[in-house]
């Protein structure tokens, strides 16, 4: 059976290890907020690190040729 991703498992662990960071950081951010009584919080900020994260790492592991910032760039 053909996998539809090919990655390797230290591809997939350095993938989940940038999104739980992103996550973490985020979180970090939204805590500083928090206690600054700003609107967005710990779960906005963390779920928004995440996918920032997600849409960066799609880019460069998502396609194999190229260069892997140019889906991030059009977006700027």
């Amino acid at each position: 059976m053909d996998d539809i991703f090919h990655f390797t498992v230290v591809e997939e662990i350095e993938m989940a290890v940038r999104l739980g960071l992103a996550a973490l950081l985020g979180g970090a951010i939204g805590f500083e907020r928090r206690q600054a009584e700003k609107p967005a919080g710990v779960q906005t900020l963390a779920l928004v690190s995440m996918g920032s994260a997600m849409f960066t790492l799609v880019s460069g592991f998502g396609y194999g040729f190229g260069d892997p910032s140019r889906i991030a760039a059009q977006v700027v």
